[in-house]
């Protein structure tokens, strides 16, 4: 985490990365009785990441007329604002939520009152958001910015909790963003998770500009459908597969369009991410990746976002 140093009146504030991920392999074995999808896949944290930052509300006690008289107050919640524009005018453009529906939000709310039943109080906090990954996209990006607020909260207010638990209890996905392996074998419905070694190899993420829930990706997923995983001789990590990918790309045409041609300028792996839209290519070295991105932006439309990046290292 990084010390973000003081505004006036408003303390100490701190900030740390959420990496996005991509599923390397994503096998769905069975849908369960609780509603979810028994899976087996391999997931990977990128160099990619949004930025979390909060600092504590210097209003968080206000007077019932609006003054400042503590014994009398009522604490404010926490507030939630977007960073300042990365410079990326598609993701710039990307509405984001502020309300409690963010999981940011939703994760401080969880751990105050799991801190709070243990003991530690957890003032009312200001959050500030700021995407570099595209929102609902197959990339994890809201869950590793729960899990990333979960991580500050433990640091600045320790309760001794189990994050991992609290993790389970927001998605599917920030249970592996808890953990602090840059990749794990992903089993159940993705909170029973492994380490396991990939290479840290570049990448070239892909999105078409088209939302896709992920209900509605495992709502069309079919046993018949499974793919046969791809690898490459200069890859040494699991072969590159995802059970969701042809449900998607019947039910959704631009990202079956957007496979195929990733498939025809370009001789590496290429799969979707998690529930898409967002589709990725493994490339032999980062030269590859520039050259590969360039050929992209030649042949796809000025709305699709095309960006490299690279599997995470171990720290």
């Amino acid at each position: 985490m990084i010390d973000t140093g003081g505004d006036r009146g408003q303390g100490v504030g701190v900030a740390a990365p959420a990496p996005a991920k991509v599923n390397l392999s994503l096998t769905v074995l069975a849908r369960r009785p609780d509603g979810y999808h028994e899976l087996d896949g391999v997931m990977a944290r990128l160099t990619l990441c949004d930025e979390v930052a909060c600092r504590e509300r210097v209003e968080a006690l206000v007077g019932a007329g609006g003054g400042a008289d503590a014994s009398q107050g009522e604490q404010v919640g926490d507030t939630l604002e977007r960073g300042a524009d990365g410079g990326d005018p598609w993701l710039d453009a990307q509405p984001m939520s502020v309300d409690a529906s963010n999981l940011v939000l939703r994760a401080a709310q969880a751990y105050r009152i799991a801190a709070e039943a243990a003991g530690v109080r957890v003032p009312a906090l200001r959050w500030r958001l700021t995407k570099r990954v595209p929102i609902a996209a197959g990339l994890g990006g809201g869950s590793s910015d729960a899990a990333t607020a979960l991580g500050i909260l433990a640091a600045r207010y320790p309760a001794g909790l189990d994050l991992a638990a609290l993790a389970a209890g927001l998605g599917s996905d920030v249970p592996f963003f808890v953990q602090t392996a840059p990749a794990a074998r992903a089993r159940g419905r993705g909170e029973r998770l492994v380490a396991v070694d990939v290479p840290p190899q570049p990448l070239v993420l892909v999105n078409p500009g088209v939302a896709v829930s992920a209900a509605d990706a495992y709502g069309w997923w079919s046993p018949r459908r499974s793919r046969v995983g791809a690898t490459a001789p200069w890859w040494h990590g699991p072969p590159i597969v995802n059970d969701l990918e042809a449900g998607v790309a019947e039910r959704v045409p631009v990202v079956g369009a957007l496979l195929e041609r990733m498939r025809l300028l370009h001789d590496g792996p290429v799969a979707m991410s998690g529930s898409g839209a967002t589709c990725f290519a493994l490339t032999r070295d980062a030269r590859s990746a520039a050259a590969l991105v360039e050929r992209l932006r030649s042949h796809l439309s000025e709305g699709t976002w095309i960006a490299a990046t690279a599997l995470a290292q171990r720290s």
